[in-house]
């Protein structure tokens, strides 16, 4: 551990100076599960490939959106999204899915 800090230390990498990367979302799929007056819950499916560092990482889910009309307007109640294959920890992550 010490050994790959020391090595990322002297490098002269900075993950805060690294290029962002670039990502494509495709959602489809959609299959209404609840649908009434009040609320309306869709299962679907999402495909989203990030590119990185010359590199592709491909992100596989089924998603469930659960949307509440109230007097303000529809309000997104519940967001699950459910990986496929996904055996591996994902870092920052979260706010991209």
């Amino acid at each position: 551990m010490r050994k790959m800090r020391i090595e990322r230390l002297t490098s002269g990498f900075a993950m805060s100076a690294a290029d962002a990367s670039a990502t494509v979302r495709t959602v489809s799929r959609f299959v209404p599960v609840h649908l009434s007056a009040e609320l309306v819950e869709i299962n679907s499916a999402q495909v989203l490939v990030g590119y990185k560092r010359q590199a592709h990482t491909l992100f596989v889910a089924n998603l469930t959106h659960r949307i509440r009309f109230t007097a303000e307007g529809p309000k997104l109640e519940q967001k699950v999204v459910r990986l496929i294959n996904a055996m591996d920890a994902l870092n920052a992550l979260g706010f991209l899915l």
